[in-house]
């Protein structure tokens, strides 16, 4: 059956609906066929009439250039476009596809770059609605005014999966940060006693969660090769105390003061990140950072507590705390040489 290049709605106007949710734009676009410069090369046998196998069969390798003037980014970065399908209809002569745009991370703000004029005519009107969580809005866009940027991080839906992305990269930020753990080992292991190691964990901890939360505010930052040093020394000297000293009475407040240099640490850099680029995003971090870490402390507290009761715990103990002095040292002497 064969399908004039005419129009379901008025010519030079087409329309868009784009739906915003988490870290995704789905974009549909309903255009006139008519309306694009290349519809002639669809017309493949000449007769002046397109047919909907006509269409098949020329339009899919256009589809780019449909692309290429209709693109969507955030603050951070270009939405990846993933075409979905296109088909004709649902009006005579009329064409439909859907794309999603993909983000790295949950969208807060984006930034439309419409040029759909250069495939129509000067005259082209492009009219799209955004439903996104907090609400819904209104864009036009034409050869005059082809861009438009929209606040679309209202709604508490999109801020609690930030505080939720946020605690997840905390939590596995701690799992795979070494140091840290390895210093609530050497700072817990000649501690006796569930309360004094809740008192010393607390201090360390406490302090951590106070300097990652004060970091952003602060007008100075110290460098991150300063920071990695600082902290591979804390693991060899606590190390180091633990096999010339021995003394626990104070060591609430070595955990309290190495938690605040810790705590500069794994924030550095973090905040460059768009997904803990607000409150709830940071503070998410600060929590899941928190909790692993806690979580870490009790089980190096349970197991110490365990292994005391066996006869070569003082060796093993010695034996660890060697350990913890050589890798402190070797960390420490790779940064600075």
């Amino acid at each position: 059956m064969a399908v004039h290049p005419c129009s379901a709605h008025t010519t030079g106007v087409s329309y868009s609906d784009i739906r915003v949710e988490g870290e995704t734009a789905q974009l549909r676009l309903r255009i006139n066929l008519r309306d694009l410069d290349f519809v002639d090369q669809l017309d493949l046998d000449q007769d002046r009439l397109i047919s909907r196998e006509e269409v098949s069969r020329a339009l899919p390798r256009h589809l780019p250039r449909l692309t290429d003037n209709y693109r969507i980014r955030s603050d951070e970065e270009e939405g990846r476009a993933e075409l979905v399908y296109w088909r004709q209809g649902p009006g005579p002569g009329e064409l439909e596809y859907l794309l999603n745009y993909r983000f790295g991370d949950a969208i807060e703000r984006l930034n439309f770059t419409v040029t759909l004029p250069s495939l129509t005519d000067s005259g082209h009107w492009n009219l799209a609605r955004v439903r996104h969580p907090g609400g819904q809005a209104d864009l036009n866009f034409n050869l005059e005014n082809p861009t438009a940027s929209l606040e679309v991080g209202r709604g508490w839906r999109l801020q609690a999966g930030r505080m939720a992305r946020g605690l997840a990269l905390g939590a596995r930020q701690a799992a795979t940060s070494p140091v840290p753990i390895g210093f609530l080992l050497g700072l817990l292991l000649t501690v006796t006693g569930p309360g004094r190691a809740v008192r010393v964990a607390g201090a360390f901890l406490a302090a951590q969660g106070l300097m990652a939360l004060l970091s952003p505010l602060g007008p100075i930052r110290l460098p991150d090769a300063f920071l990695a040093s600082a902290t591979a020394l804390s693991l060899a000297y606590i190390a180091a105390e633990n096999l010339l000293v021995k003394e626990t009475a104070n060591r609430w407040a070595i955990g309290g003061c190495f938690g605040l240099l810790f705590g500069a640490d794994l924030s550095s850099g973090l905040l460059a990140r768009a997904s803990l680029a607000s409150a709830p995003g940071y503070l998410g971090w600060i929590l899941g950072l928190s909790c692993a870490l806690a979580m870490a402390a009790t089980l190096i507290f349970l197991l110490n507590r365990t292994c005391r009761r066996l006869s070569w715990h003082p060796w093993c103990a010695r034996l660890v705390s060697v350990l913890l002095l050589g890798a402190g040292l070797a960390g420490f002497f790779r940064r600075v040489l």
